[in-house]
């Protein structure tokens, strides 16, 4: 499953910035399910977005440090350069992965 929603920055270079978060039930796990339903998710909005007259759209992804599997997957589809973080929510050190997709 992914599921996107509005960042908390809600748009960069005035192009929107889509959350990311993406979870797989465990019996699929290591399989390379996640990294292929975020990017088919994100082919998807790519898909969508000349409707709404936009060229380009952003996507994040905050993943705890503790969470190996959630980072190869955020560093094969959006970004192989996070920035330390400290999550916003739970207060634990976090990493920001962010990509700028282009139509």
């Amino acid at each position: 499953m992914a599921i996107f929603g509005m960042a908390a920055i809600p748009k960069i270079e005035g192009h929107h910035c889509f959350a990311v978060g993406y979870a797989v039930p465990e019996e699929y796990r290591n399989q390379g399910r996640a990294q292929k339903i975020v990017e088919a998710a994100i082919q998807e909005i790519k898909h969508d977005m000349p409707k709404h007259k936009q060229k380009a759209f952003w996507v994040e992804a905050i993943v705890g440090e503790d969470n190996i599997a959630s980072q190869r997957v955020a560093q094969r589809v959006i970004s192989d350069a996070p920035t330390q973080m400290k999550d916003g929510i739970s207060g634990k050190p976090a990493l920001h992965y962010l990509r700028k997709i282009t139509i």
